[in-house]
């Protein structure tokens, strides 16, 4: 093995770590906020009014996520990695869209007050 192969190697390694980070803050952060805020919203007279900002400004924040992981995952989604497939990220990154749209189902109406 030549000295790049095991640098470009250590570095995806550093990456896949990176990539793990990302989506456990975001299930973490992310999900729990967008549902706590949507169980608050539901405590209110008119919880979709609340909702809706509410929905703007966590999609805001799950946009930001930690920082120093992005050039890692620009580097696996160029790489064409796997694991940075929407498919994939869609099914490791569940708790956070699941509390995002329940947060979504609140503001649009659907979850009864």
């Amino acid at each position: 093995m030549s000295v790049c192969r095991a640098g470009y190697d250590d570095f995806r390694i550093k990456a896949h770590g990176k990539l793990d980070e990302y989506l456990s803050h975001g299930n973490k952060v992310f999900g729990g906020v967008s549902f706590a805020t949507a169980l608050a919203c539901l405590g209110l007279e008119n919880p979709a009014a609340f909702a809706v900002p509410s929905l703007v400004f966590v999609a805001l924040l799950w946009g930001g996520g930690p920082r120093d992981s992005w050039p890692y995952l620009n580097f696996l989604r160029r790489t064409g990695d796997p694991a940075m497939k929407p498919l994939s990220m869609l099914r490791r990154n569940h708790v956070a869209v699941a509390g995002w749209l329940f947060l979504g189902m609140v503001a649009l109406g659907v979850v009864p007050r």
